[in-house]
């Protein structure tokens, strides 16, 4: 079969062996190459305007105002992002460091005090633990008046004090009550029958 001679059955284009006979245009690769390169830098360009626009109207007519404690935060923010990597935060260089890290710990209590409101969560449980401890324990053992009037005195003395008098006396007479017997279910179910026995007796006499 002779195929330059062969035609399809639709009549489309005529079937032939070899190569294609034009060459690629040079030409309209290189303008497609540099209007697609233009095309996406004026995206970006576009896109970084749009971004920075929007960001103006949001901080501008949206978002509302910060608050002292919040002012306060971002300049901490700030400070601790500037500081050195062997720096204390809020440090200023050159600035003596904190000789213990209880004194360190302190610092930065005193500044999480100054900065968040209270309630705050807790970031040491066990030294929050400890310090309420004690502050109960130099309570119990000072001696002082409260706004009541009423005078106390440190724990040990009124131990001591409690084991040489005793016990004070109690007024009038104790006694302590007789345990009350609570009804069971049989019994309920009876006291009800008698009161609805009695019920009906009343009404049939009257």
């Amino acid at each position: 079969m002779d195929k330059d001679k062969f035609h399809t059955q639709s009549g489309g284009l005529h079937v032939k062996e070899g190569h294609e006979g034009t060459d690629f245009s040079i030409r309209g690769i290189v303008v497609f190459a540099v209007f697609l390169t233009l095309g996406l830098v004026l995206t970006f360009i576009i896109a970084g305007v749009l971004m920075r626009v929007f960001e103006w109207g949001s901080a501008k007519y949206l978002d509302a105002g910060m608050t002292p404690v919040q002012q306060q935060l971002q300049k901490q923010r700030q400070a601790a992002a500037q500081t050195e990597p062997n720096q204390y935060p809020g440090e200023k260089p050159g600035q003596i460091k904190p000789s213990s890290e209880a004194e360190m710990r302190a610092s930065v209590e005193r500044s999480m005090e100054r900065t968040f409101a209270q309630p705050r969560l807790q970031y040491d449980d066990v030294d929050e633990m400890n310090r309420v401890r004690k502050s109960e324990n130099d309570y119990l053992g000072l001696t002082g008046k409260d706004d009541q009037g009423n005078l106390h005195i440190p724990i040990s003395r009124a131990i001591d004090l409690l084991s040489q008098r005793g016990l004070p006396a109690v007024n009038g007479k104790w006694s302590p009550e007789a345990p009350v017997a609570v009804p069971s279910g049989e019994s309920r179910a009876s006291e009800h029958q008698q009161r609805d026995n009695t019920g009906i007796n009343k009404g049939v006499r009257r």
